[in-house]
């Protein structure tokens, strides 16, 4: 009876994250046809090419923000596309897979820590969620790193629960995989010394050993470049520091070009200075001191709330699921603990009224007026600064009033769940092992992101985040012995919350009005027009006056394969076999036999993006337009009439 049960679940299981992985797919395929490889997929598609061609071992991937290459782990993810599809839009189609396997990492590493019916809401809430879907939908560096973080997290769990080392090989090898494809995922490094500080599982030689020349065959191609190089890029992604050189102009084919900032120049955090506005000498000091503190304290407030952002467009949602999260995670300790009951009330009868004290008294004092007199270097904030500091205002003083308040009745509340929460020392352990798992590299990556533009760094945390959340309905209730009802319709919430979001929606309304597979954008009909107008597949002179991120003019002295236009040459090569012989990184050359001019930018948000200021070159006539770009051909030079 025992197994034919188990049996029923596997398979409900395995039905579930079908369907999930299925429905995935199906919505981060759609529209694939009007969608073209990014450009920090060129250097990984070169790569994959490479290995097929010439059997070459990928040595490097695309750069990353500090201008250093990343590890080629993104060229052999990029392989299975290269492998089946000829379509340069398909190249990416490995996402799936990476898609696939997290799903069931999810499933596998719930299902050990809190029973099945959390591992299968886990899956859904992920599989629908906006980052998972990102999963699914592109290889770019930050979304493979759920695929390798899950299953390294569980074969961590694992390794503490049966004491057996070969998990904890598994799970060195799969970090050593994960940092191969985006270093940023190092955070999780600390996780398994952190594991074994509290728990003590076994170290064994052998399979430490086996795992370290795993990893070192997984890591020989790029250390063997790094060697060659001084270690160069290791180290200034390390440091965290910016190899844009002044002179990177000099890269480009005519240094005097000026590429201009479509932004405009950057706003001025404050007015002029006046007698009125400026610290004192006292006030400066203290700003020294404070202020790295206060922008710690304001990155860790956003980055708690920031990947619930990607939910349902409801005011406030980032805030209740971050909240809910916060809530799960203490219930979750308070499992653990070990000591009376009776001594748990008295500890929070008699704390929770002096914390809620402190709190108020924070909130009064850290007010817009204060942080602006002695955080500010010139006495003014900026609108979404002063919303920050209300908004916490508002949570402290909230916060505690209701310690005050209710303080008896959050102490009762406590030693309840704690009399209820009660767990064998293997589930209490599995849950304070999960729990080590999301915090350890979520406090490290609080300390060392460099601000609050890039919490998309956090992302790679969403699927343990998921599991803990689904946990709140599913395993939570049930521990409590609260009526099934409520575990179901908590699930029904997470589920609406979570996949109502924006991309979700879109892609369903994108099908609804334009098929499937959509339709070709205007980019591929620039490239297949322009194909048909050049003699055979010769090398061409292509040149491109289109608006850009600004790092593909600044990175060319880095790399050469960063250029205007970059994505437009992969186009031209991988789908229509021809190879543009312009490598000018500002797109121009003066030998150009045809021009691409893009008549206005695709963005709203200008942050980052600029053009080349090219005037106008009398030899080029109009040819045709498509979308927002105009095709030129120079007078003379050879092409075949419409």
């Amino acid at each position: 009876m025992i197994s034919q049960v188990k049996r029923s679940a596997t398979a409900s299981a395995v039905l579930v994250v079908a369907v999930v992985a299925i429905l995935g797919t199906i919505l981060a395929l759609q529209g694939w046809k009007g969608r073209t490889p990014g450009f920090d997929s060129l250097v990984d598609i070169d790569g994959a090419h490479e290995f097929v061609q010439h059997l070459r071992l990928p040595e490097v991937s695309s750069l990353n923000s500090f201008a250093a290459y990343n590890p080629p782990g993104g060229s052999w993810l990029t392989l299975p596309g290269v492998l089946f599809f000829n379509d340069p839009r398909l190249f990416g189609t490995g996402s799936i897979l990476l898609y696939a396997g997290t799903l069931i990492g999810i499933l596998l590493l719930s299902r050990v820590l809190f029973g099945t019916p959390c591992a299968l809401l886990a899956v859904i809430i992920y599989g629908v969620s906006e980052l998972g879907l990102y999963v699914a939908d592109s290889l770019w560096s930050r979304y493979p790193i759920h695929f390798f973080y899950v299953w390294m997290v569980y074969f961590a769990v694992q390794w503490v629960r049966k004491k057996n080392s070969w998990y904890l090989a598994g799970s060195l090898v799969t970090m050593a995989m994960g940092m191969n494809v985006f270093l940023e995922v190092a955070p999780a490094a600390f996780v398994l010394p952190a594991l074994w500080w509290l728990y003590r599982p076994p170290l064994r030689i052998k399979p430490i050993v086996v795992a370290g020349i795993l990893s070192a065959v997984v890591w020989y191609p790029y250390l063997r470049l790094e060697y060659g190089r001084n270690f160069s890029d290791l180290r200034i992604t390390l440091a965290r520091h910016h190899d844009k050189s002044a002179d990177y102009k000099q890269a480009w084919c005519n240094p005097a070009s000026t590429l201009v900032n479509l932004e405009g120049a950057p706003p001025s955090e404050a007015p002029p200075e006046s007698p009125s506005n400026v610290p004192d000498a006292i006030s400066m000091k203290i700003l020294r001191h404070v202020l790295p503190l206060w922008e710690r304290s304001h990155l860790v407030i956003e980055g708690i709330f920031s990947n619930f952002k990607l939910a349902a467009r409801i005011s406030g949602i980032d805030v209740l699921l971050g909240a809910l999260l916060a809530i799960t995670m203490s219930i979750l300790l308070l499992s653990g603990i070990s000591e009376p009951i009776d001594s748990i009330e008295k500890r929070c009868s008699l704390w929770l009224p002096r914390i809620g004290m402190s709190l108020i008294a924070a909130s009064v004092l850290w007010n817009e007026f204060t942080v602006a007199r002695f955080l500010s270097p010139h006495g003014f904030l900026q609108p979404s600064t002063i919303s920050t500091i209300r908004l916490l205002q508002a949570l402290l003083l909230v916060s505690g009033i209701v310690l005050i308040t209710w303080s008896r009745k959050i102490a009762a509340f406590a030693q309840w769940i704690v009399s209820r929460m009660k767990t064998s020392a293997n589930e209490t352990a599995s849950a304070r092992i999960l729990l080590t798992c999301l915090i350890v590299p979520w406090a490290l990556l609080f300390a060392f992101i460099e601000n609050s533009g890039r919490l998309d760094r956090l992302w790679w945390l969403w699927p343990l985040q998921c599991i803990v959340l689904a946990a709140l309905v599913t395993y939570i209730p049930v521990r409590l012995g609260l009526p099934r009802i409520i575990g179901w319709v908590g699930s029904i919430v997470l589920i609406f919350l979570l996949g109502a979001n924006s991309f979700l929606l879109s892609r369903v309304a994108a099908w609804h009005e334009s098929g499937w597979s959509g339709s070709d954008p205007a980019e591929v009909q620039v490239v297949d027009y322009v194909a048909t107008q050049i003699h055979g597949n010769s090398p061409t002179s292509i040149g491109y006056q289109i608006y850009i991120w600004q790092f593909m003019a600044i990175f060319n002295s880095s790399d050469p394969r960063y250029k205007v236009g970059a994505d437009f040459d992969l186009l031209f090569r991988d789908r229509r076999g021809i190879t543009n012989s312009n490598r000018c990184a500002e797109g121009i050359s003066p030998v150009d036999e045809f021009r691409i001019v893009q008549v206005k930018p695709a963005w709203t948000d200008f942050r980052g993006k600029g053009y080349f200021d090219v005037p106008a070159d009398s030899r080029f006539h109009f040819l045709r337009q498509f979308g927002m770009y105009q095709v030129f051909r120079r007078d003379g030079a050879l092409a075949r009439e419409d």
